[in-house]
């Protein structure tokens, strides 16, 4: 009976360290990334993963008279409307063969001066008629993070 059981428990511990085929799929994930931005409008990238063989990617504008979205391969483009103003909700959405749909949404400013933060920078995008000024502070940490001003 001590065999039996040895041998029962032995099998365990071998089967539980084999990858379980429940667990070789990663989770379905679409994640929108801003890789370019300005007053003009935007493009993003629509990264997709654990989703099966060809995905679809579509995109929409909440409002086509500020913004308009269309898809390139895995970025949308934003293209603004000129002269307007206002808050375009871009959604994104990916579909695969087996029927999986995700949804993500991003706000893209139109003739707004918009800022963009990112750790320790941050980038600023100016409308036409606008004055801004950018300060940063990080307390007690001066010296090793002295803020950099570019008016690029």
């Amino acid at each position: 009976m001590k065999k039996l059981i040895s041998l029962i428990i032995a099998v365990m511990m071998v089967l539980s360290l084999m990858p379980s085929p429940l667990l070789a799929f990663a989770q379905p994930s679409l994640r929108l990334e801003c890789e370019s931005f300005g007053s003009a409008g935007s493009s993003i990238i629509a990264k997709t993963g654990g989703m099966r063989g060809t995905v679809r990617v579509s995109a929409r504008s909440s409002d086509e008279s500020i913004a308009s979205a269309r898809v390139n391969g895995d970025r949308v483009i934003v293209e603004a409307v000129s002269g307007a103003l206002g808050i375009a909700k871009i959604t994104v959405t990916a579909k695969d063969e087996s029927g999986t749909v995700l949804t993500s949404t991003r706000d893209v400013p139109v003739g707004y001066t918009a800022f963009y933060f990112n750790g320790d920078s941050v980038t600023v995008i100016a409308s036409a008629d606008s004055k801004y000024e950018v300060v940063g502070r990080q307390v007690g940490d001066e010296i090793d993070h002295e803020l950099a001003v570019s008016t690029d």
